[in-house]
């Protein structure tokens, strides 16, 4: 069993992270929510609605980006609403989001032409593009540099600032997870269980250096050093 006893809620707009150690079950909580696992035990809900299968209200945004290579940006974009018959490539949402991404001179090209920081936001523009209520993250930014991953939290600053959605977001990183978040959920060690639930200050951007900051961090560390493997004795 990957969870168990998982109690959470995130409100409207929030950025929620979840961190914990590997193997805690926090893919597999992502997973729930988008409907690609079932629930063995309790339910999930989105806007009161109760998530039974995969939905255009939930949009994922993978590590791996899982674009089409052989579809261009545009055409990665708009796939989405166009299999709903929602919209044209040409249509203005998708001219906006491949600008909100700032890829308007890339949206020709193929994935295989852009760096990896370029196809992520190829992927968070995807996401978006159905307009979902919830954007659910699993640690997109871990396949980049220290330099470019610090690049993309401030790109999802800023395109979240455009752009408002509720997000839940699985990370390993502490800084991250401050640096995104408004609410930070750690887990306990498999089974996962929700071991602390930590508001984040705003402003969301609390410089690195402030002994605010550390003291979050510092908290954070401490939590997830201190968890045991609830494995071994349940």
């Amino acid at each position: 069993m990957a969870l168990r006893e998982v109690t959470l809620e995130v409100q409207k707009n929030e950025f929620c992270s979840v961190l914990g150690h590997s193997g805690c079950g926090k893919t597999t909580l992502l997973n729930m929510i988008a409907g690609f696992e079932s629930c063995t035990e309790g339910k999930i809900f989105c806007a009161d609605a109760q998530v039974l299968r995969p939905g255009a209200d939930r949009s994922m945004v993978f590590q791996d980006y899982a674009l089409f290579p052989w579809l261009t940006v545009r055409d990665n974009i708009s796939f989405g609403p166009r299999l709903r018959g929602a919209v044209e490539a040409s249509d203005p949402w998708v001219a906006h989001l491949i600008d909100l991404v700032g890829l308007t001179r890339f949206a020709s090209h193929f994935p295989h032409q852009l760096s990896g920081g370029m196809r992520q936001r190829v992927s968070i523009a995807r996401a978006l593009a159905v307009n979902p209520t919830v954007l659910l993250m699993d640690e997109p930014f871990a396949a980049l540099d220290a330099q470019n991953r610090a690049m993309m939290q401030q790109e999802m600053i800023r395109i979240l600032n455009e752009e408002t959605k509720t997000v839940v977001l699985v990370t390993h990183s502490i800084e991250e997870a401050i640096n995104l978040s408004d609410v930070i959920i750690v887990m306990t060690r498999r089974p996962g269980r929700v071991k602390e639930t930590i508001r984040v200050p705003r402003p969301r951007k609390m410089s690195e250096h402030s002994q605010e900051y550390q003291a979050l961090k510092d908290q954070i560390r401490e939590l997830i050093s201190n968890e045991q493997d609830l494995s071994d004795v349940i």
